[in-house]
């Protein structure tokens, strides 16, 4: 687990350099924000009116990550060695962990690990309407 305080609500990130989804080092794919290789770590905060019933994350990345919603691992998404240079996933939120979002601020932190591809990580927050 890669958490700690960079997850959390408290962390100040303000000399955290910014930019939009997807972020990567590739010219495989278009990424709106050019980073290195190495550890990534993404911020952000979801503003909520009502909490989602169910709130479901989309991934793409390149390697393993994992994403914290105010300060608490949620997933853990891994890549095989052997699919596609990017792996897509959508993962919904348990039941039991719906209850980590709240009304106002939300911090939702991912972590992608180095790899031996060309980095790539985009991620979006989703709400499933039924």
């Amino acid at each position: 687990d890669f958490g700690g305080d960079w997850c959390s609500s408290e962390f100040d990130d303000s000399g955290w350099e910014s930019g939009r989804s997807p972020f990567g080092a590739t010219a495989q794919v278009p990424v709106t924000t050019q980073v290195g290789t190495g550890t990534l770590y993404l911020r952000t905060v979801v503003d909520l009116d009502s909490v989602p019933e169910k709130p479901m994350f989309y991934v793409a990345s390149s390697g393993e990550c994992q994403i914290f919603v105010n300060g608490q691992l949620v997933r853990s998404l891994r890549v095989r060695a052997h699919s596609a240079p990017i792996s897509e996933t959508c993962t919904m939120l348990r039941p039991e962990e719906v209850s980590i979002l709240k009304l106002g601020e939300n911090v939702v932190s991912v972590v992608m690990l180095p790899s031996e591809r060309a980095s790539y990580l985009a991620v979006r927050v989703l709400c499933v309407v039924s």
